[in-house]
């Protein structure tokens, strides 16, 4: 009996030795694979995974197997092309077991939310799996389980492998073994009737809900949560995984523990490779290499690193005779500098106020003490001595040295930080110009729409740096390459044509909505430097939603205000001679259903203009009469295909009735993300475009009004960060007569 147990004890000693594979391999629930269909039409796509059954099309499109990229795949990017399982999801795929779900995509362009894979749609219990730019867009479960490409998103135009692996405590995303996103979980999945596969489904809807609009090559459902190792291996990489730093990454530490993770089962030990010297690590030379380290040991501390030094390191995998098994990836960190930095007001700031009286910025690291350098000349601020000397690191201001700002003066500053027994770090020098003198004659203001906070991980990070290139526009040179002269005078103000938040319903509106704030204020109070003038669009929700409530508030104390409507909501202003007027979505009355471009019946209060048209028919009268003084109109929806998809030919025609006797110089919208100059009914109106392209910047509007005796003069440029794209110059009559019967 000893014999029989001591036997039984080494044979399990073995199986486990071996790994866990052997005790129980990933079964495939799912398995599709393109590369043994047929080019062509495919009406059926046959799961080889253990559930068995087919894909089939939900829709009457029938998707096709085409050679995309030297990969046999399937196209999922016809408008209504969405297939279901003739299977149901079996009940471990409820949270409860781990899985591992892979899939090779190709996009050719990137969404918001484009899914993939979906088993459950329910309310704060789904599983979707997808690709894009939301927050979103890699996996929802709930409001507080989802997760957004954090890390990098996929580039469009290639082929990539995206693994989402759940454990039971956590899931993780990759593209291409690289770890995306990540965050703890356990989920409680309530699974639908069906999978659907390139889409969701919505009652009474004849598309797929968040199309996949990509090419799939292979799809796997697994009931195992496969390991980093395993994903990295199953991207066809072998290397080592470097951890951290990452690459390009600022460390705020003078020493530094470089962690990776095995990337081959094979290597037996590493050779670790650190220095300034990129060439060094790339060759393996001698004088880079650290030491070998066992297999169990993932880490290497180095020290005695000097600021604002850049790093290169790389880890090779050796094999159980200490030969190379691969070479690793050569990373790169910098060192921080010791600098100061941020700024306020920012670098480049070009409308501060004559008032202002302080300067701040956040000292560097290692600071011990401060020297803070100010002129109006950049040349003297190098050979000039500091106004203030030894300033204490805990100290980050500096009440301006001048007592009365110039109008349109140009300014330059620095702080040079000492670093104790660290190298000194000179500081960067940062300017600033002070706002023109006020000028009816000469009217300049920005418009931009569709900032959509919260719609994509980037969102935030580039509306604030569009906000800042605001900012800096004024006294800047108008583009002679495109036919203009002179400077941008101050802005008046920043006019927001709608589309404020991606999505006015959402749990996080109140969070997205106090984004913007922090960054557009109300009055030039925040980072933006202009009072803003904003009105919502249908991303922003219903008449009783957040957004609008707000709106309502800020109405009332927006500058210059000459007009609100009796519901808080449109509202006017006078900037010198000219009257402008905001009606929000588009002029109209209680709203009209009418029938989008997939011929489905669209109405809903989030797309109702709210008496915007009684509001402008009295505010001309009451403000404007018979002066024949110009006049200029925001909206959020426009004159060109897609914009007049949203609002009636009839509402159009109202529209134009209650203008036609008055003096409109332009008209403003939103809504399609693309900028566009178009003549509706001989009046000049402009599509401003976006203002969030994430992950480019996107644009704006910089519009001048110059007054003349009889006519005036109106540029309209548009702006892409530090790139001027387009400009138009027209005239207008400073007062319009009207037309004798």
């Amino acid at each position: 009996m000893k014999r029989f147990g001591s036997f039984t004890l080494a044979f399990l000693a073995i199986i486990i030795t071996m790994g866990p594979g052997l005790l129980a391999a990933p079964r495939k629930l799912i398995y599709l694979d393109a590369s043994v269909l047929p080019e062509g039409r495919l009406s059926s796509w046959r799961n080889l995974g253990a559930l068995g059954g087919n894909f089939i099309p939900v829709f009457r499109t029938q998707p096709t197997v085409e050679i995309v990229k030297n990969q046999k795949a399937v196209n999922l990017t016809a408008v209504d092309v969405l297939l279901r399982s003739t299977f149901s999801p079996p009940a471990s795929l409820n949270g409860r077991q781990p899985f591992t779900f892979l899939v090779r995509v190709f996009i050719p362009e990137l969404a918001k939310k484009m899914t993939i894979l979906a088993w459950s749609q329910q309310p704060e219990a789904g599983a979707i799996f997808g690709i894009g730019k939301g927050p979103e867009a890699a996996f929802y479960h709930s409001d507080r389980v989802k997760l957004g490409y954090r890390n990098g998103y996929p580039e469009p135009g290639i082929w990539h492998l995206l693994a989402f692996v759940y454990d039971g405590k956590s899931i993780r995303v990759y593209v291409d073994g690289w770890l995306k996103a990540e965050t703890p979980a356990t989920l409680a999945i309530k699974p639908d009737k069906y999978f659907y596969l390139g889409g969701e489904t919505a009652e009474r809807w004849p598309l797929p809900v968040d199309p996949f609009n990509g090419y799939l090559a292979t799809l796997e459902l697994l009931d195992a949560a496969y390991s980093p190792l395993e994903i990295w291996n199953l991207a066809g990489r072998k290397e080592a995984i470097p951890v951290y730093p990452e690459e390009g990454e600022i460390v705020t530490a003078l020493s530094v523990s470089l962690k990776w993770q095995k990337g081959d089962e094979k290597a037996n030990s590493y050779a670790v490779y650190f220095s300034s010297q990129k060439d060094e690590v790339e060759k393996a030379g001698k004088k880079a290499l650290k030491g070998t380290l066992a297999s169990a040991v993932t880490s290497y501390e180095v020290s005695d690193l000097k600021p604002g030094q850049a790093y290169f390191w790389r880890v090779d995998q050796l094999d159980g005779k200490g030969r190379l098994l691969q070479a690793g990836i050569v990373r790169r960190f910098v060192v921080d500098s010791g600098q100061a930095r941020n700024p306020v007001p920012h670098h480049q700031h070009g409308s501060v106020s004559r008032e202002l009286n302080r300067l701040s910025w956040t000292p560097g690291p290692w600071a011990t003490s401060q020297d803070v350098y100010f002129s109006q000349d950049p040349k003297k601020l190098e050979k000039a001595k500091p106004v203030v000397r030894d300033l204490k690191p805990g100290l980050n201001f500096l009440f301006v040295p001048e007592k009365n700002l110039k109008y349109g003066q140009n300014y330059y500053w620095r702080v040079d930080t000492r670093n104790g027994s660290l190298p000194a770090a000179p500081g960067e020098v940062w300017a600033f110009r002070v706002q023109d003198p006020p000028d009816d004659g000469l009217i300049t203001f920005l418009v931009a729409a569709d900032l959509h906070y919260g719609g994509s991980m980037n969102a935030r990070k580039i509306n604030r740096e569009m906000v800042m290139a605001m900012n800096a526009v004024a006294g800047q040179n108008l583009p002679e390459e495109l036919g203009l002269k002179g400077k941008v005078n101050t802005p008046r103000g920043v006019v927001v044509l709608g589309d404020i938040v991606d999505d006015g319903s959402s749990s996080e509106v109140e969070k997205f909505w106090q984004e913007y704030v922090g960054d557009f204020g109300l009055k030039g109070d925040q980072l933006l430097a202009y009072p803003v003038y904003e009105g919502f669009g249908e991303s922003d929700g219903s008449s009783g939603g957040l957004v609008r409530a707000n709106l309502r508030s800020r109405n009332r104390l927006r500058p210059g205000v000459r007009s609100i409507s009796a519901d808080g909501q449109h509202y006017s202003w006078d900037w010198g001679k000219v009257h402008f007027v905001h009606l929000n979505l588009y002029p109209g009355s209680v709203g009209e259903e009418y029938l989008n471009i997939w011929r489905r019946r669209v109405s809903g209060d989030a797309r109702y203009p709210k008496h915007s048209l009684e509001f402008l028919v009295e505010d001309l009268r009451r403000n404007v009469g018979g002066s024949g003084r110009p006049v200029v109109i925001f909206q959020h929806y426009g004159f060109d295909s897609w914009g007049e998809a949203w609002w009636t030919q009839k509402e159009r025609a109202a529209f134009l009735q209650a203008v036609q006797s008055y003096n409109v110089i332009a008209i403003f919208w939103g809504h399609a993300h693309v900028v566009q100059s178009l003549n509706w009914n001989d009046i000049r109106t402009w599509g401003v475009g976006a203002f969030n392209n994430d992950p480019e910047p996107g644009n704006f509007l910089v519009v001048s009004l110059k007054m003349g005796r009889r006519n005036g003069q109106m540029i309209v440029a548009v702006k892409k960060m530090n790139d001027w794209l387009s400009a138009e110059k027209i005239t207008f009559p400073v007062r319009k007569v009207p037309r004798t019967k």
